[in-house]
């Protein structure tokens, strides 16, 4: 009998290279439309102050204001009517604190501007309260029945900046312009001004920084709502005691009386920040994470997507991937936090912590990152929002009509997750788990969730590096038996025997189909050095050269950790 266990011919395998995207920021306002909110009767007993013009200045924020005449630059929308939006979802969030309301408004309505529309000749994106656009004006009512009334008109960008605001938060800004304004004179010192120190900057400069970065703007407004005050996308109503219960309207004053209402809040009950218990996912399991097409199968006889499989354990090496989602009624409408913090905790087998927990996000984390039909489309257009759970009286959005989830049971995928990669070595034994907390417009942290771990909040930071493959594989018939042995494999816990039988002198077979799997039909020895494989199923023994038979063999070794289930290459 021919044996060919060394001499094996190579298998080319066709390699994937697996990506992986997420969103580390949010879209700019002018990438993505933002929808405006559904229409509501402006209340008999709404006033509205005469609309003042806009001045125009040219400021210095170390130095004394110069005021320039007073002008109120021309719309980009002039001789376009402004026209009530039929869309269920608003672009006005808040955040609440102590005696104190923050609005805000996002998007290219928010300036007075028509959606963005794929193939049509568009209107260029400028940020709401900038010049040319039209000013904007905050209602708030009582609730649950009361009516709307005028706090604030003839809402713009800001030319002065208040000299008891202007503290670290206004440093942070200054440098990020002087260091934007360093980046472009570098690229183009033809077209753009040397840079001002931070020290120095004028709050002119930090608008024409910002002007050109919508991005930006909304980084560094949410991280410091001072500054979407400045910029004219954002009121903080300071004449609201806690525990009111409020709600606001959002709209945009056009020529004369023209008004267009961009959307509204929910119910706020000031001095409450409002919490969402999201459901949150844990995992190290590279199927679960990447898809079903980056499982492996053990019953393959082939490498064919050996490399597929490994690129995406490369990913999710000594990894653990947090997840987290709000129902669909949540999903669909503005959520009022501008990121999240993640916290890890070390648990016993119970899920009962062991130790303090650690902040694994440097910078808060922002949405993105999941895919595939994480937000769910509803037709429910009910406008029963909640009940008020001090006297049970049912709460009306009168605004914003909120979709309500088809079924309670539905699932939803992630829509945001972070990647928990510590720099220390864990164990793989020890398990974590995980919870999130949002922070709202002012920079305040939420509650952390979920407030009790269950099984799918935690995880094993697993090795998913595989085992090196089989070498100098010998054999030789026994009694009547094929005995293959090799040294043991470092790390290995099992091993996957295949045969291959071709005609005789025939060459290593190449073709997936021509190998079977035999490790069921024979019998492993493992002294702690060597492993002997007795292949029983290699039988009759042939008598003369007609009845001779040729096989090939080929071996592969498995992870001895059953959580990570990782292969090697077939032997060569």
């Amino acid at each position: 009998m021919l044996f060919g266990f060394t001499k094996l011919s190579h298998v080319f395998v066709i390699g994937i290279v697996m990506m992986l995207l997420w969103a580390c920021a949010p879209k700019t306002a002018g990438d993505t439309p933002q929808p405006a909110g559904s229409a509501v009767p402006l209340s008999p007993t709404s006033t509205l102050p005469p609309d003042p013009i806009k001045t125009q200045v040219a400021v210095d924020s170390k130095k004394p204001l110069v005021t320039e005449v007073p002008t109120k630059p021309e719309s980009p929308l002039s001789g376009i009517l402004l026209q009530q939006s039929d869309t269920d979802h608003s672009p006005v969030s808040w955040a609440t604190a102590q005696n104190k309301v923050l609005i805000r408004w996002f998007g290219r309505e928010a300036a007075g501007l028509p959606k963005y529309e794929e193939g049509e000749n568009n209107l260029p994106t400028v940020l709401p309260g900038s010049p040319g656009t039209p000013s904007l004006r905050v209602e708030r009512r009582n609730m649950p029945n009361g009516d709307f009334k005028v706090i604030k008109s003839g809402i713009s960008r800001q030319y002065d900046l208040p000299a008891d605001e202007s503290g670290d938060w206004w440093q942070e800004v200054t440098d990020f312009t002087s260091n934007t304004q360093q980046q472009l004179y570098k690229f183009n010192p033809e077209e753009n001004p040397s840079p001002t120190a931070p020290i120095d900057i004028s709050l002119s400069e930090v608008y024409a920084v910002f002007d050109n970065n919508p991005m930006a703007v909304e980084f560094w407004s949410a991280k410091h709502h001072e500054l979407s005050l400045l910029l004219g996308m954002g009121f903080l109503d300071t004449s609201i005691k806690n525990g009111s219960k409020v709600q606001y309207r959002v709209s945009l004053e056009g020529p004369g009386a023209d008004i267009k209402i961009l959307g509204a809040t929910d119910q706020i009950k000031v001095g409450e920040p409002k919490g969402y218990e999201p459901k949150v996912y844990v995992s190290s399991d590279t199927s679960m994470i990447f898809g079903p097409g980056t499982e492996i199968v053990e019953t393959e006889t082939h490498d064919a997507n050996w490399l597929v499989t490994q690129a995406a354990r490369r990913w999710t090496n000594q990894r653990i991937y947090v997840g987290w989602q709000y129902d669909v009624s949540i999903s669909q409408n503005p959520i009022t936090v501008t990121g999240y913090n993640v916290y890890r905790y070390p648990v016993n087998a119970n899920l009962q912590t062991t130790g303090e927990s650690v902040q694994v996000n440097n910078s808060p984390v922002l949405p993105g990152g999941s895919s595939k039909d994480w937000v769910q489309e509803s037709s429910s257009t009910d406008q029963i929002i909640g009940v008020d759970p001090e006297n049970g009286e049912l709460i009306y959005d009168l605004a914003n009509p909120t979709p309500l989830q088809g079924h309670e049971d539905e699932n939803v995928p992630p829509g945001y997750f972070v990647v928990d990669n510590p720099n220390q070595d864990l164990s793989e034994e020890d398990q974590y788990c995980y919870k999130v907390a949002p922070i709202d417009y002012l920079g305040n942290e939420g509650a952390r969730w979920p407030a009790d771990f269950e099984d799918e909040n935690c995880a094993h930071f697993l090795s998913q590096t595989p085992p090196d493959s089989p070498i100098q594989i010998t054999g030789e018939l026994i009694n009547g038996a094929v005995v293959l042995n090799w040294p043991e494999v470092e790390g290995a816990g099992s091993y996957s025997v295949y045969r291959a039988q071709v005609g005789q002198g025939q060459p290593y077979p190449s073709g997936e189909g021509e190998w079977i799997d035999i490790t069921g039909d024979g019998v492993f020895q493992i002294d702690g050095e060597a492993v002997d494989f007795v292949d029983k199923s290699a039988i009759p023994v042939p008598v003369n050269e007609e009845q001779e038979l040729d096989y090939w063999y080929r071996v592969r070794s498995w992870d001895e950790d059953d959580q990570s289930g990782n292969r090697s290459p077939l032997s060569q």
